[in-house]
């Protein structure tokens, strides 16, 4: 159990890493990057248990900061979830089955939420979403407690703020 995480920039790599703390103790989490902020979703807490928690870490700023909590409903919550940015969205998939995509509310609101764009027939976790372009991504591996292994790599796009299908292999 961790409550700290490490940054090294590169264009100054004479300045080394800078230790960095954070205002949670989490693993088995998402994280990725998403329009100037670090995103971290979801895991297992040292204290609490498993957790929904969305964490934004400002690159800029160097601020920690709360987001919406990722509406899994399911008993596992985002614990071992997977999370990308593609293209403006910001993406995550959950053992229950729901990929969610961080949406204004309302446009111009300034109120985020997380809106469900697919549901899958299997859920997983410890899996990988993979960009592929600006519109698409690929779902690959991960695990599923009671149907064990999932080993296709499925390809997914994103139109109109809604999720389909495009390839099973």
């Amino acid at each position: 159990w961790l409550n700290d995480m490490l940054r090294f920039d590169l264009s100054q790599p004479e300045s080394g890493w800078e230790q960095i703390e954070t205002p949670f103790t989490t693993r088995a989490l998402a994280v990725c990057a998403n329009q100037g902020k670090l995103v971290v979703i979801g895991g297992i807490q040292q204290k609490g248990g498993l957790t929904n928690a969305v964490h934004f870490f400002d690159l800029q700023t160097g601020q920690w900061s709360l987001g919406p909590e990722v509406p899994a409903e399911d008993d596992m919550k985002s614990f071992g979830c997977s999370a990308i940015s593609l293209g403006d969205n910001l993406l995550v998939s959950t053992y229950g089955g729901g990929i969610f995509r961080l949406a204004e509310n309302r446009r111009g609101s300034g109120e985020w939420g997380w809106e469900k764009v697919y549901q899958l027939d299997i859920g997983r976790f410890f899996h990988q979403m993979i960009p592929l372009d600006e519109t698409r991504f690929a779902l690959i591996g991960g695990a599923h407690m009671e149907y064990g292994r999932q080993t296709e790599v499925e390809i997914y796009e994103i139109t109109d703020g809604a999720a389909k299908k495009i390839a099973n292999h």
